[in-house]
């Protein structure tokens, strides 16, 4: 992921596919495998959910949660593909605030991101084929896998001198990036879920 990385905001750039077209080709590839492979999205989510973090919690849900709960699902899947791509501005918002020394600017900041964030989508596809294949998820295994991923890459674009201060940098910049996602994702999910039971 370095090599590419800086290869292509070096000027090198015959070679390599552009940054977003990179990313829209592996989302889009990942979006497809869904109905190729005749899986729903959003009962995938459920899923995930109800293996992970739902079963921790204490109290089943009622019907009016259920029926909220699948409503901001069936929100997030349909529009999966607007909810994917902000994860990169916020993604490059951290990596400038927690890596100032790499010099890099925001944008290209977003395209260290197109790169890194759509190559992790191969990993999630893999979990679509296993889910298709044995009709449960794996849920925290992938996401362990992507996340193990994303850190390797970003520390290989960043190079930090010390290994384990530096790893830890990238799993905060991480941690952060992803909680304001989620806190994002649920805000929006909420409003388009709020206009669809008004209409």
């Amino acid at each position: 992921p370095g090599h590419l990385v800086y290869a292509y905001l070096g000027g090198n750039r015959v070679r390599y596919t552009p940054p977003f077209s990179y990313f829209i080709l592996l989302i889009s590839v990942w979006l497809l495998l869904y109905p190729v492979l005749g899986v729903s999205m959003e009962e995938m989510m459920q899923s995930a959910y109800e293996t992970g973090f739902g079963a921790s919690t204490s109290e089943p849900m009622t019907d009016d949660q259920r029926n909220i709960a699948a409503m901001v699902m069936d929100t997030i899947s349909s529009n999966m593909r607007i909810f994917s791509s902000l994860y990169i501005p916020i993604m490059a918002i951290y990596s400038v605030l927690f890596f100032p020394k790499l010099r890099f600017n925001f944008l290209e900041s977003v395209v260290v991101f197109l790169y890194i964030y759509g190559f992790s989508h191969i990993i999630v596809m893999l979990e679509v084929v296993v889910y298709a294949t044995l009709g449960s998820t794996q849920n925290l295994i992938f996401n362990l896998l992507t996340y193990v991923y994303l850190i390797y890459a970003y520390y290989k674009v960043s190079k930090p001198s010390r290994l384990i201060p530096g790893i830890l940098r990238i799993i905060l910049m991480y941690l952060l990036a992803y909680l304001t996602y989620v806190i994002m994702i649920g805000f929006f999910s909420a409003i388009f879920a709020a206009i669809k039971l008004n209409t």
